[in-house]
């Protein structure tokens, strides 16, 4: 399942890639946008994948990517900002996907926890069953409800509604299930029941953040000065003012755009590299934020 949101429909890029490509270039984004999210690819496709994506233009396919690169602002300066995809080396990668869309990770790991509830609950009904007690949806043995009954007033279940025999009001446990195996009483609100982990938030770069060993590793593997890199990354978030839930995956979607943006400025309007260092400045070259 692939979400769009509602001011995606109209605004200037979307309005852009429709007079470059026709209807055409919005079938082929969400085309790339069900792929990605099919295989959890954190925003990337393969060349070798753009003829097989289901749901893709049959015709023109070639126009609708170029609508869809080409759908960026153009600024005063002549040079055009990153559109809806961007080129890589090896395939198309969507613009800006971690900030729109979990990454793979968070994906796999709110799985797990569902896995997790739903196997406790098949190992509650077995439990259950071996006593023979049917297990309901919520838990409760069928016995159970059905034998629950309207709070009357009374605890003597022949007396009229309104008696009560004299005496303290007591509950009697059900003979079908153990009192070991009942379940244990729901805490009352605004007491210290545990609750579920709540989705985290996306927010701002941390003043604290820094790059990872496997971010080092990555850089290494693929030339780059990690501590350049992390220094260009900072500087983008702050002048753009980019929020993402998990900033690590975001350094990694950047370490693996580097080197095409290092070796071709323009392949990517998001990010240019200064052609010369500025005065007093050694070592790795600034980035220069376009957009």
């Amino acid at each position: 399942m692939i979400t769009v949101k509602e001011e995606f429909v109209g605004c200037d890029k979307y309005r852009r890639a429709v007079k470059l490509g026709g209807p055409d270039a919005i079938l082929m984004w969400l085309a790339l946008k069900a792929y990605v999210a099919k295989y959890l690819t954190d925003g990337f496709v393969a060349d070798e994948e753009i003829d097989n994506l289901e749901g893709a233009p049959k015709r023109n396919r070639e126009r609708a990517l170029r609508a869809l690169l080409e759908c960026g602002r153009r600024y005063p300066t002549g040079h055009r900002g990153a559109g809806l995809v961007e080129r890589t080396a090896h395939g198309w990668m969507l613009h800006d996907y971690l900030d729109h869309a979990e990454s793979a990770d968070e994906i796999r790991e709110r799985r797990d926890r569902e896995t997790q509830r739903k196997r406790e609950y098949r190992a509650r009904k077995r439990n259950e069953s071996a006593l023979g007690v049917p297990v309901s949806q919520t838990g409760q043995s069928v016995g159970q409800a059905r034998d629950k009954k309207p709070d009357t007033g009374s605890d003597c279940p022949t007396c009229p509604v309104g008696d009560s025999p004299a005496g303290p009001r007591t509950r009697v446990p059900s003979p079908l299930v153990s009192a070991q195996d009942q379940d244990p009483p729901k805490p009352p609100k605004g007491g210290d029941g545990k609750r579920g982990p709540r989705k985290e938030r996306a927010k701002p770069l941390p003043a604290d953040w820094e790059p990872k060993e496997q971010h080092e590793g990555m850089a290494k593997s693929l030339g780059l000065s990690v501590a350049g890199e992390a220094e260009a990354f900072r500087d983008h978030a702050k002048q753009t003012g980019r929020i993402l839930v998990d900033w690590d995956a975001g350094f990694r979607s950047w370490l693996r755009k580097a080197p095409e943006m290092h070796s071709n400025p323009h392949a990517s309007p998001q990010l240019a590299l200064s052609q010369q260092p500025a005065a007093g400045v050694t070592g790795y070259e600034k980035a220069r934020i376009v957009e």
